[in-house]
């Protein structure tokens, strides 16, 4: 019985982050440069915990999908990226890439912001990520997935303004960057899921049959 409910509360503590946020950026509030968002929808999601990558040990997970804007009507595929960047807090220590979308790539990622020629801007918080390869083409939906760490305890939490960046050209010098560079709030945190509630009713029902199972003997 001790395994089951460890086993229970194990799954339950897992499947809840500390703290989780989320913004997602389309053409109804694109606030890009230029007001192009693309014809694309560009969610960002925040979740603390404890992730190991090859750099180290990190305490926050962030996640950059980009598909499809369902709101709008400018057909988004075959467009390039060769850059993405997020911006989630001001106190930033460290940073990596971890997957990028399958046949992309190589990509290089650093502590910058996002320019014309890639990840070279100032060193502001920006986690940023570039590939001078194969880059990341819109038509489905393409995902990147970070580890970071930052002293901040609250990251992505209601209220906080979090970026988005990237380049839709390629890092060729020769070639105009097309940028997109917008910011959202954090509205509301996202509850625990079904998952975690359902173990948490599990663990109750077995801790209840084992009182009564010690009430019987």
């Amino acid at each position: 019985m001790k395994k089951a409910l460890l086993a229970v509360f194990l799954l339950t503590t897992s499947a809840i982050p500390a703290t989780a946020g989320s913004i997602t950026i389309d053409s109804t509030n694109c606030n890009s440069s230029g007001g192009n968002c693309y014809g694309l929808s560009w969610t960002l999601d925040i979740i603390s915990g404890i992730f190991t990558g090859t750099g180290g040990t990190y305490n926050y997970q962030a996640t950059l999908v980009v598909e499809d804007d369902p709101f709008s009507t400018t057909n988004s595929s075959g467009q390039i990226i060769s850059a993405v960047a997020f911006k989630a807090t001001n106190s930033l220590t460290s940073g990596e890439l971890i997957s990028a979308p399958t046949g992309t790539g190589p990509w290089s990622t650093s502590l910058k912001n996002l320019a014309s020629l890639g990840c070279v801007g100032g060193s502001d918080d920006f986690v940023c990520s570039s590939t001078t390869g194969a880059e990341a083409i819109t038509g489905g939906t393409l995902r990147w997935k970070w580890y970071f760490s930052s002293p901040d305890p609250g990251v992505g939490e209601a209220g906080d303004d979090m970026k988005i960046g990237a380049k839709m050209t390629t890092l060729d010098p020769l070639v105009r960057g097309k940028l997109m560079s917008a910011h959202a709030t954090v509205t509301a945190v996202p509850e625990p899921s079904s998952l975690s509630l359902f173990g948490f009713g599990v663990a109750g029902l077995l801790a209840r049959a084992r009182k009564r199972f010690r009430n019987r003997s």
